[in-house]
């Protein structure tokens, strides 16, 4: 069976001896959960693999599923099918215009109920649906808070988080700023017959953090680790320290302390309350932390993060500069063993350093933790960007982008790569992603769909999508 494909590609066919009618299911193999068959007996994946990522048991292309043809009675037999995915050479790559007509779009994240449809985040508080085939735009909003957030400066709506199990559940959460300017996360659910309109009277408080002296560097971003199946969420440091950072102790006090939520990465299970008498903190502190929901620490205005769903310790964080650099940083997230506790606990350089800028000329605090920096300088050229948004390691149909990060300049619209060696943050790819209609100017976030595909938000109000081919 060729990559890349939720084709049907097999049909099963059996008579009863009695002539009874009979059908057909999956019911065992060890790559069973890949596999969806039609009662007439036709097989097919029910999500398209990847043959450069091999997801089977065995992590060898040949998936392993066992067919069961029954009569009316239940009486029945099994035939064990080994499936064997082949590579289909898709180098060549195009950007295809989705849609357009979103207000402020800061954020687009796939359906995972198999529809195929997007979710596109608006600034001043919706959240609207689209299908990518049609370029569509539901009239009734995915959410519409726009009553209740403050959308002056950075703030807003900024980041969406699909449960992991949203396709049973219909659970999401969401970042924004309340009116008073203080960032909260809250927990919705959908209605059990409709998965495309959140139920406002659902709504749960999971977590406040103030912010409202300052109306930049929110952060925004949060989202479900494929790894442990924990909500980790990035907050910006409200630029406490300003500018012109010169003493060690202005720097401790700003980033350095894990009791403080800003400038961090936060880490919790939204499915506990370990704070019952608390009306801010709705949430459980995992057992993998050490004695903080903050797990990485030191940053400045982490906008956008992921992971990547082919190695899904390896978490990926753009973090906006301040005036001189643009920093890309990638750490694997690890659960250390100290005492009786594991924990992350990463310190990152901000406002130490801005890049590979020095703001502190006594930098013996840095812990030189074990993560890889990647910067751009600010200036005009191919190679500069002035607003990092971080992205996505691309797993999509497109080969030739395999295995590449791929993160943009807001300011520009230029869009830049990592290659999988984890060397290099030079590789230039605009001219490569000039869509087939419109322009992409400000890049305000990427998004994935549940196959990989790669969308690409325009702040201007357009949704991109990169096609193989």
């Amino acid at each position: 069976m060729p990559e890349n494909s939720t084709a049907i590609f097999y049909t099963a066919t059996g008579i009863d001896p009695e002539g009874d009618p009979v059908s057909f299911r999956v019911t065992g193999g060890d790559d069973a959960a890949f596999f969806q068959i039609t009662p007439s007996g036709q097989l097919s994946f029910r999500n398209p693999v990847d043959f450069e990522v091999p997801a089977d048991k065995d992590k060898d292309n040949k998936y392993i599923v066992e067919l069961t043809i029954n009569d009316p009675a239940g009486l029945g037999e099994g035939l064990i099918l080994a499936v064997t995915v082949t590579d289909v050479a898709t180098g060549s790559y195009h950007v295809r215009r989705v849609a357009s007509g979103f207000t402020q779009p800061v954020y687009a994240t796939g359906m995972t109920d198999g529809s195929g449809r997007m979710l596109v985040v608006q600034k001043a508080g919706r959240i609207r649906v689209v299908d990518p085939d049609s370029g569509v735009i539901a009239e009734t909003p995915f959410l519409d808070v726009s009553g209740q957030v403050s959308t002056d400066g950075q703030r807003g709506l900024l980041g969406l988080a699909l449960a992991p199990d949203f396709a049973t559940s219909g659970v999401a959460y969401v970042f924004l700023s309340n009116t008073a300017g203080d960032i909260e996360i809250r927990r919705y659910a959908t209605p059990a017959a409709d998965r495309s309109q959140l139920d406002p009277a659902t709504v749960k408080l999971v977590l406040r953090i103030p912010h409202a002296v300052s109306n930049i560097n929110y952060g925004g971003w949060l989202g479900f680790s494929p790894n442990d199946g924990l909500l980790y969420i990035a907050t910006g440091d409200a630029d406490d320290c300003g500018t012109g950072v010169t003493t060690l102790a202005v720097a401790t006090r700003c980033n350095a302390q894990a009791s403080a939520l800003l400038g961090k990465v936060l880490r919790i299970d939204p499915a506990r309350d370990d704070f019952p008498d608390d009306v801010d903190r709705n949430y459980g502190l995992p057992a993998t932390n050490r004695d903080s929901i903050s797990i990485l620490r030191g940053f400045r205005n982490p906008y956008r993060a992921s992971f990547d769903r082919a190695f899904p310790r390896n978490f990926w964080v753009g973090d906006i500069g301040q005036g001189a650099q643009e920093e890309v940083d990638l750490v694997q997230i690890k659960n250390t063993y100290v005492g009786n506790n594991y924990h992350q606990d990463e310190q990152f350089d901000w406002p130490l350093l801005e890049g590979d800028v020095v703001h502190v000329s006594d930098i013996s605090y840095l812990r030189g933790a074990g993560y890889s920096r990647f910067t751009w300088n600010h200036g005009n050229g191919d190679y500069n960007a002035n607003a990092i948004v971080g992205g996505y390691v691309y797993r999509g149909p497109a080969e030739s982008l395999q295995g590449i990060y791929i993160a943009g300049d807001y300011s520009s619209g230029r869009i830049f790569g990592i290659r999988n060696d984890g060397v290099s943050a030079g590789l230039r790819l605009t001219a490569s992603f000039r869509p087939d209609a419109g322009s992409i100017d400000h890049i305000s976030s990427f998004g994935e769909d549940q196959r990989g595909n790669l969308y690409i938000v325009d702040y201007d109000g357009e949704l991109f999508v990169v096609m193989p081919g």
